[in-house]
């Protein structure tokens, strides 16, 4: 009983928000709610698309449970892995992973993969200590498989902005004072 009524407000919220955008319905609370629902979904929905549009790589799950086909935008010029939630790529349901178990690094056109102390890292089944990633790449990690997908860039500063934090190394616009993403003190990007 519990989906039908899902499938139906899946009908009907989209219909009523047309309506209310028009004019053509009596506006009320339930009515306003409905439409801030709506209003938040496309902000989620467009936010998600640009993001993954803009970023200059990706990271899939394609083997992993409970994380599977979840992706990762890869826009930083370091992108850690592991299983802390800190982490850039977190994969918190591997025991096999570490707290620290990998990163990327932004290095003249592409990404490289090296792993963290001790830990093994494979790409395309072999064992690595540093690799060049190339699209359609398969990274395994502790039990988990990931796909790289890399998009046409020739470097990270073209489609990333010229300041580099000092404290988590995300880049952020020219002029900003601040980091976008941790608060810290920004420092130009050479």
């Amino acid at each position: 009983m519990a989906d039908f009524w899902g499938i139906l407000f899946d009908t009907v919220a989209p219909i009523l928000g047309i309506l209310l955008t028009f004019g053509l319905v009596e506006v009320g609370w339930a009515s306003h709610s409905i439409e801030l629902m709506l209003l938040g979904a496309l902000i989620g929905l467009f936010s998600t698309i640009a993001e993954q549009f803009l970023s200059p790589a990706t990271l899939k799950v394609i083997s992993s449970g409970r994380m599977e086909r979840r992706e990762f935008a890869i826009d930083k010029p370091i992108v850690t892995i592991g299983c802390d939630e800190r982490r850039d790529v977190s994969l918190y349901y591997d025991g096999e992973i570490a707290m620290k178990h990998a990163f990327l690094r932004w290095e003249e056109d592409g990404y490289v993969i090296v792993p963290e102390s001790n830990a093994k890292v494979f790409v395309n089944n072999m064992p690595i200590a540093s690799k060049k990633l190339e699209s359609g790449d398969v990274i395994t990690v502790g039990k988990t498989r990931l796909l790289f997908r890399g998009r046409k860039a020739t470097s990270i500063g073209e489609v990333s902005p010229k300041k580099v934090c000092s404290v988590c190394g995300t880049l952020n616009r020219e002029n900003a004072k601040y980091c976008r993403s941790c608060g810290g003190a920004l420092k130009r990007h050479s």
